[in-house]
């Protein structure tokens, strides 16, 4: 093997390596939004990513008795879906009401 198959491998598995640790964050993060509400949709926009399109949703809930406000990304252009006004259920962290996510099932 030669000196550019071993860059080559290595690299490889550097990324493999990368992608494995985001999906793990990415599943972490999920798992504390365990906390369920309903919220409103304040607003939506559609926002360019790396050459998709994806729909951001802007929305008000209460957490727990506290107002609080964030906003969800779904792959693709979904605005129509979720016009001002709609409720809509939601997953939350309660340690960042921030990090929340439209529901599509139990949360968690």
């Amino acid at each position: 093997m030669n000196r550019n198959h071993k860059i080559v491998i290595g690299l490889l598995v550097v990324g493999a390596v990368f992608v494995a640790v985001m999906g793990y964050l990415a599943s972490v993060r999920r798992a504390k939004q365990t906390a369920q509400a309903t919220a409103t949709v304040v607003a939506t926009a559609t926002a360019a990513k790396r050459g998709a399109d994806d729909t951001i949703v802007i929305l008000a809930y209460r957490a727990g008795t506290v107002p609080a406000q964030g906003r969800a990304r779904i792959s693709g252009v979904h605005t129509s879906e979720f016009p001002a006004g709609r409720q809509v259920a939601i997953c939350y962290d309660p340690a960042d009401t921030r990090s929340l996510r439209i529901a599509k099932g139990p949360c968690g």
